[in-house]
Order: C-alpha cells, then sequence, then structure tokens
C-alpha cells in the first residue's frame, strides 16, 4: 500500500507541457503510451512494466530511455539486484498536453503534427480494446443479447450532436464535475483489491463543420 509519506517522496506534476514536436513524437508512439498507462502513479522497474505488459524487457529498455530522456518519465530510485543496478521510473506528470502554438493551425505542417499525436492516441487504444476484446472482458453485441446493466459496462459509440454555446458549456462543466469526482475515486482504489476492475476512458468533444459549411466535391 502506498503511504502518504510516500506519496510525497514521489511527488508527480499535475501537468507536463511538450514543448517540441520530437518529445511530441516520442510520447506519441502506442507502445509507449502503453508504457505510460502501466506507470500511472506508482514507481516501476522496466521488470515490473515488462510483467504488466506482457513484453519482454530487453523490447522496452529503447523506448523507456527515449522517455527518460524527454523528460516524460524520471529515475527515482535505484538499487542493486544480483549485482547489477536496477532504475525505479516514475512518471513525472499526471497529464501531458501540447504548448500553446505547437499544435496551431496558423502552420500548415502542425496538421501532420496533431495527427500524429491523435494516430498514437487511436492507436494505443485501438490496441487495448482489442486485447480486452480477446480476453472475453468487452462485449459490444446489440443490447438484445445482453442485459442493459451488464451492456452498459463496454460502450463504443461516435455521435454528432448539434448544441448552443450555453448548453456547450454547461456539459463541459457537469462533464468536467464528473471526471474529477471518479478521479478522485480512482486514487482511493489505487491497490487494485479484487472488487476493483480496471477501465478506459478515452474522450474527444469538439466543434465540427456545419454540413452546409462542408466542401463541396468537384463536379465531374
Amino acid at each position: 500500500m502506498t503511504t502518504e509519506t510516500e506519496l510525497e517522496k514521489y511527488h508527480i506534476d499535475d501537468r507536463f507541457v511538450i514543448e517540441d514536436v520530437e518529445t511530441l513524437k516520442v510520447l506519441a508512439d502506442p507502445l509507449r503510451l502503453r508504457l505510460i498507462q502501466a506507470l500511472g502513479d506508482k514507481p516501476h522497474t522496466v521488470k515490473q512494466i515488462s510483467k504488466l505488459l506482457s513484453i519482454p524487457p530487453n523490447k522496452l529498455y529503447y523506448h523507456v530511455n527515449l522517455l527518460e530522456e524527454h523528460g516524460i518519465i524520471r529515475v527515482v530510485e535505484t538499487r542493486i539486484v544480483s549485482g547489477i543496478i536496477e532504475k525505479i521510473y516514475l512518471l513525472t506528470a499526471r497529464t501531458y498536453s501540447p504548448a500553446p502554438g505547437l499544435l496551431s493551425p496558423a502552420a500548415q505542417e502542425n496538421d501532420s503534427n496533431l495527427l500524429l499525436m491523435v494516430d498514437g492516441i487511436f492507436e494505443e487504444t485501438k490496441q487495448t480494446l482489442l486485447e480486452s476484446f480477446r480476453a472475453g472482458l468487452v462485449t459490444l453485441e446489440g443490447e438484445n443479447t445482453e442485459s442493459e446493466e451488464d451492456h452498459i459496462l463496454s460502450h463504443l459509440m461516435s455521435m454528432r450532436v448539434n448544441l448552443t454555446e450555453a448548453q456547450v458549456r454547461e456539459f463541459a462543466s457537469r462533464l468536467r464535475t464528473l471526471v474529477d469526482e471518479y478521479c478522485e475515486l480512482d486514487e482511493q482504489n489505487s491497490d487494485h483489491d479484487d472488487s476493483v476492475q480496471p477501465y478506459r476512458l478515452l474522450m474527444t468533444f469538439f466543434p465540427t463543420l456545419k454540413m452546409s459549411d462542408s466542401p463541396e466535391e468537384d463536379e465531374p
């Protein structure tokens, strides 16, 4: 169990600002995103991460070194194991976000930077979803095959909603409150006893072009 003293010892910042494209590229790699997810808010060795991801340690060292080099993770302790120095790593922040201007639409090259980040997040989520599906943890069939209570435990959807500015602000505020509430529960459940099941939440919410604003296809 992680004590309050240990949490103070292993300080994690609330936010890490990505200042350059190289760091963005390092962070956007699907395997490195999985590695970051595995680390969570507790210190781990590469061998411990290897066990969590079911990936041999020798395939992780390169990625761990890149993450450390760019300040995304850091070494909090070292210890001697069988005469070899073993490093213990921790995330430097709970959230990672690009600096203002790094993904500005004013620069055309930022199109590829945005796609790089989004592709990395979606690819990592896709792989995690596939693993859960193969393990029988995820069911995405119609509700007639299961009770509604069971079906809601696995949900995948994409939708378009038309909202006024006031409604958007209300939605964003209520969503933020809900997320904060359950993030607190996540911290309380951090010991992961038998009654706790990890879940993945991926959110996208952004304005889109109106149908009437969409570019028309050239007529033949």
